[in-house]
Parts: C-alpha cells; sequence; structure tokens
C-alpha cells in the first residue's frame, strides 16, 4: 500500500494560470548566464526606474498597497502613477518635484494637521528620506502609462500583470554578437560572452583535462571521478572523448540521485508528517524514488508535472505504468500536517497544498489570496478558494498521529488481494460484533 492521493471527484475547471518554466536539468547541463551587477545608489541622486524599483515600489508595496489598492482607503490608489496623481478625497497625492506641497510626504512625516499614515506606526526615517527623495527628482514611476483600474467593476488583471516576464511565451533569441568567436561552442556561449564583455572581463583560460571531468563529474554527479574513469578520460585523445564522459555521467544513476534532490527540496519532501509529532510516513521513499527514476529516464516536464498533480486519473499502458502515476502524487500526500489532532486541521493541509502548488509549479504566491485579492501577482481570492475546493475533494492519506497511532486511506495497489486477505478478519469482526 502507498501513501498517496485518490481524487473523488473530476477535476474542476479553473483559471487559465501561466506556468513557470523551471529549467530542470533533464537533457543536460544547462549553464547560467552572467548574473548583472547592480551599482549602489546615491540619495542625492536617485537613478530614476532603478531607484523606483529598488527602494520605492517595494516601500509601497509593504506599507501602502494593503489600504491603497483595491480596498481604495480615502478614494486613493498607489498602485500607478496615474493614480498616485489624480488622488484621493483629499487631492492628489503627488507634486512631482515638490516633497513640500505632497500630502504623500505631509501624511508619512507626520506634519499634515489632518492625514498620520500609516496610522499605526511612522515610517522609518530611511524610508521617509528615500520618498521625499524620490519625489523630489521628478517621481519617476516605470509603466506610468498603465490605466487605474475601476474596482467597481470587480477583479480585473491590469496590462502591467499580463506583461510579467514569466507569464510571455517562449520565444526564440537570437544570441548576441560577441568576440572570441573561437572561444564559442555553442549558443549559450554567446550569452556569457556578452556579459563579459560588458563588464570588461575575460573569459578564464581552458580547463585542463583532469580538472574538467573532475568539475563535469562533481556537477551532474556530486561524486569525485574514480582513478580509473580518470585514467581513462586522460587517455582518451580523441575528440569527443569529454562529450563521451558526459554522456557516461548522464547515464549514471548517481545523476538522479544528485539531480532529483533539487526538485524533491522544491516540493518540500520528507519522510514524516510535520504535525505536532513529526509522525514518521514510512511510504515516503516511494515518491522520492520515482522522482529520481523521472530524472534519469529524462520525462518530459509536462509529463512529470501532470503525474504528481493528477497521476491517478490518468490511465497507463499497463498496471505497473498506472501505479507509478499513482506513486506520482505522492507530490500532493506529503503536504504537510499540524497540530495534535491533523485530521481536525486538514483545512491547514490544503492551504499548505495550494501554496506548495503556487510557488514550485505556477511560480505563483497562491496563498496570499487566502484572505484577499492578490497584491501583486493576478490571483483573486475567488481562484484560491477554487484551487482550495480541489484539493478538498480528494482524499489525502492519514499517517497516523500521536492521538492516533493507526494510518488509514492508504492506496493499496491491487485491491482486489487486499479483500482477500482481509476478507477472514472482518468476517470474524462482523461475527463478534453482531
Amino acid at each position: 500500500m502507498f501513501f498517496t492521493v485518490k481524487n473523488d471527484v473530476k477535476p474542476w475547471p479553473t483559471h487559465d494560470m501561466a506556468v513557470l518554466w523551471l529549467h530542470m536539468p533533464l537533457a543536460g547541463r544547462i549553464f547560467a548566464l552572467a548574473s548583472i551587477l547592480l551599482g549602489g545608489l546615491s540619495a542625492q541622486e536617485p537613478d530614476g526606474a532603478q531607484f523606483f524599483e529598488s527602494r520605492i515600489r517595494p516601500l509601497l508595496a509593504s506599507r501602502c498597497y494593503a489600504c491603497h489598492t483595491g480596498a481604495r482607503s480615502g478614494g486613493l490608489r498607489l498602485d500607478s502613477r496615474a493614480a498616485a496623481l489624480e488622488g484621493g478625497k483629499s487631492g492628489p497625492a503627488l507634486v512631482p518635484g515638490k516633497p513640500g506641497e505632497s500630502l504623500l510626504i505631509g501624511a508619512i512625516t507626520y506634519r499634515h494637521e489632518r492625514l498620520k499614515m500609516p496610522p499605526a506606526e511612522k515610517l522609518e526615517e530611511a524610508e521617509i528620506g528615500a520618498l521625499t527623495e524620490w519625489v523630489r527628482s521628478g517621481a519617476v514611476w516605470p509603466d506610468s502609462k498603465v490605466p487605474v483600474i475601476d474596482s467597481s467593476k470587480g477583479y480585473q488583471i491590469t496590462p502591467q500583470q499580463r506583461a510579467f516576464w514569466s507569464f510571455q511565451p517562449v520565444k526564440a533569441v537570437t544570441p548576441p554578437p560577441a568576440r572570441l568567436a573561437a572561444w564559442r561552442k555553442n549558443p549559450v556561449d554567446a550569452f556569457i560572452l556578452a556579459k563579459l564583455d560588458e563588464k570588461k572581463l575575460t573569459p578564464a583560460p581552458p580547463a585542463d583535462k583532469r580538472t574538467l571531468l573532475r568539475r563535469a563529474t562533481l556537477d551532474l554527479t556530486g561524486l569525485l571521478p574514480t582513478p580509473g574513469e580518470m585514467d581513462g578520460f586522460l587517455a582518451d585523445s580523441s575528440p569527443k572523448a569529454f562529450e563521451k564522459a558526459v554522456d557516461r555521467l548522464l547515464a549514471s544513476p548517481r545523476y538522479g540521485e544528485r539531480w532529483g534532490r533539487h526538485w524533491l527540496d522544491v516540493a518540500r519532501y520528507s519522510d514524516t508528517a510535520g504535525d505536532a509529532s513529526d509522525y514518521p510516513v514510512p511510504q515516503a521513499y516511494l515518491y522520492r524514488d520515482w522522482v529520481i527514476a523521472a530524472f534519469n529516464k529524462d520525462k518530459p516536464y509536462d509529463e512529470f508535472i501532470r503525474e504528481q498533480i493528477a497521476g491517478d486519473l490518468m490511465r497507463g499502458a499497463d498496471e505497473p505504468e498506472n501505479w507509478q502515476r499513482t506513486i506520482a502524487t505522492g507530490y500532493l500526500a506529503l503536504a504537510r500536517r499540524f497540530n495534535v489532532n491533523p485530521k481536525e486541521n486538514m483545512h491547514m493541509t490544503y492551504d499548505d497544498t495550494v501554496d506548495n502548488v503556487g510557488k514550485s509549479i505556477l511560480g505563483l504566491t497562491i496563498a496570499c489570496a487566502r484572505c484577499h485579492d492578490h497584491k501583486f501577482d493576478p490571483i483573486p481570492n475567488r481562484d484560491y478558494f477554487a484551487m482550495f475546493g480541489i484539493f478538498q475533494s480528494t482524499r489525502y492519506p492519514y499517517p497516523g498521529s500521536e492521538k492516533g497511532h493507526r494510518p488509514s486511506d492508504l492506496v493499496a495497489r491491487h485491491p482486489e488481494e487486499m479483500e482477500k486477505i482481509l476478507q477472514p478478519y472482518l468476517a470474524e469482526v462482523y461475527k463478534l460484533s453482531g
């Protein structure tokens, strides 16, 4: 028997959600592009859009959005420049270039006769200084042409939200031009080299064969090469020596063990239930092994995700495949249990499932919409509960707890055989119970 979920109803229709493309190394190594290092910003001379994105927008989000987006407290919204300039019942919140005449600055400094914002606690001096300097420098606000949304028409996804990078379709990108053509071995190298050129950096010299195999083996398997593997690679003088070494490493069972751990971390895998007693789940290893096998078999990403969400509803070619797809739903079944009596707190487990599915697969913090429409991601409160309802209609296994040790609702691989085994015992129970 396995610790997995059982869907008792057909899947419900939901709103369309774009999938964040997770770059899983199922087909080989994916080299990271060089990151862009941000320079320091002067408080006296803020760098327009960069200053806003790094200092002002996070401040507005954490301190103002709760009351001044959809709620529109005082008739004021602070989620776009147009809305701030329009203002609320007390007038425009911003007068670009003139912090002394801006209601926003008067309110946050508590110098305004009536308006004191935030009302519960004054902003820190550094936060006040950043907002004041931002207004003084012209209140630069990227994407300021985004229209103010009329909240009276109900929840709406803004053009700014639709334009978010992770929602855009995948498209072919032409590698940038770069020098050192001989250094480039594939299109990815061109992107790396372009960033090195931008920072006026020179590529490191090629690694020697011993270093190269050591790096590749550690990267793909987490282990050092054996003396025999090293000797064989050093003795191979063919042009495809390294290619053959990488193919060998990708075919190794250690590859799935090494890289499958990254997904297991994302899925928050554990051999225990997470409740007050952190009750053990002896069957959890089956899901762990399924993930490792998926990487070693180079399972396509779409299949990898679908089987974990609804594998028990997908018919395979034969019984072994059906069973493996059932095991895949351990991704859901291993959601955290809570408190001393998990059965009475399953609503928290459903919430944990929604949260993990959102973060690990969709790249969205859906759980934020549990109490209100999301302040950033395009997820209204009703979408949160649409997903919550799907998981609430799913039968989760009970692993046991300190108040009830016997597991229940586990899925048997061969239910007909299980019924035969249990029949004599059940007959005896019926007989004793009259």
